[in-house]
């Protein structure tokens, strides 16, 4: 019984905590700097939609790639 209470204590915590932290690169550092990536032609095209999705959410700038 201790265990189950311990481990949804530690839950419940975590899932505060979480809470209070930015969900991307480019919210946890907006106040310090840009984030950027390099992307190459097909993420800019969008044909690589997952590639893209992730670009647009922890990214706030991009350059195209070498």
């Amino acid at each position: 019984m201790k265990l189950i209470l311990s481990l949804l204590l530690s839950a419940s915590v975590l899932t505060a905590l979480a809470q209070d932290f930015p969900t991307s690169l480019k919210d946890a550092f907006k106040n310090d700097f840009r984030i950027g990536a390099a992307i190459n032609q097909a993420q800019f095209d969008g044909d690589s939609p997952r590639e893209a999705e992730i670009i647009t959410q922890q990214f706030n700038t991009i350059s195209p790639e070498n």
